[in-house]
């Protein structure tokens, strides 16, 4: 199973920095976290979303087998429903906190165009506030901006990937430390009966980041060649980072290429990488520090 992490991380600059992260991933195999994951059977206690292998006509592979997150294993789904799941995230506390956080994931999606769909809500302050992904008429062009949308009605025709970055949220309604980050996801059919199989996930991921800037001294030894680079990039660094994390993002803050570090000197491959600016991340705890890179071929 191929574990895909998605970050906003503009400032592609060299800087010490205290920074805190989480990301969470739900693969519904062994998918107990930390984070809630809630039904809600209050408002609907038939609540269609299962966990478990899908065996229906058109949603019957799992995107990493054997389980998914999915609107009745067996059944097609019913007319006249609304099924919701939530998902609390703790935002990470920070210092002068840059508030970062995003959904991604995969969804196989077959129901009737239009009339049956999901939708996708969030608060970013312990559900006092509620922002609609798709229909907001502020926040949801500048998140679709830098965002893979997911489609959550018609037919995919399989598995497909998406990447929601809520950027745009959290510059505006940045959360306090702390503050529970709320997802909701609703499936919505209407009064016609189409005896199609709905949606389902897999691989389903949280992230959330802050940061507060310490300095912009090099305290770290830390080498990055060739630059620019058109194939190998050979980095080594100080113990300081063993045990750590390095990742490869794009301008756009998409991660890459990641690695764990146990030894003083890692290689990353960019031959099938666009030209253009890079950011190497290396993190370690609580510490990061990031340096630039430029891919030439």
């Amino acid at each position: 199973m191929k574990l895909f992490l998605t970050a906003a991380i503009f400032l592609c600059t060299l800087e010490n920095i205290s920074a805190q992260s989480n990301v969470w991933m739900y693969d519904f195999e062994n998918w107990y976290s930390p984070e809630p994951l809630i039904f809600e059977t209050a408002s609907d206690p038939n609540n269609i979303w299962q966990i478990g292998p899908p065996q229906k006509t058109v949603l019957n592979t799992a995107f990493s087998v054997p389980n998914v997150l999915i609107t009745d294993t067996l059944s097609p789904y019913p007319a006249g429903d609304t099924s919701i799941f939530y998902v609390l995230h703790q935002h990470p506390a920070g210092a002068n906190p840059l508030a970062i956080f995003s959904v991604f994931g995969h969804y196989w999606v077959n129901t009737d165009s239009l009339s049956d769909f999901a939708t996708i809500d969030i608060s970013p302050n312990n559900g006092a506030t509620w922002i609609n992904v798709f229909t907001d008429p502020v926040f949801a062009p500048l998140i679709a901006a830098d965002s893979d949308m997911p489609v959550l009605t018609g037919n995919s025709g399989g598995w497909k990937y998406f990447f929601i970055n809520m950027l745009p949220v959290s510059d505006s309604m940045p959360p306090n430390n702390g503050d529970i980050i709320i997802y909701r996801f609703t499936f919505i059919s209407d009064s016609v009966q189409t005896n199609k199989d709905g949606l389902m996930f897999d691989d389903l991921g949280f992230y959330a980041f802050t940061e507060g800037i310490e300095n912009l001294n090099d305290d770290f030894q830390i080498s990055v060649y060739p630059n620019p680079v058109s194939d190998v990039l050979q980095i080594s660094f100080d113990d300081f980072f063993l045990n750590g994390k390095i990742f490869l993002l794009n301008a756009e803050g998409c991660i890459l290429l990641q690695k764990d570090v146990s030894t003083t000197s890692v290689v990353l491959h960019a031959g099938d990488l666009p030209d253009g600016m890079y950011c190497v991340l290396f993190t370690s705890g609580e510490a990061a520090v990031r340096k630039k890179v430029m891919v030439l071929h």
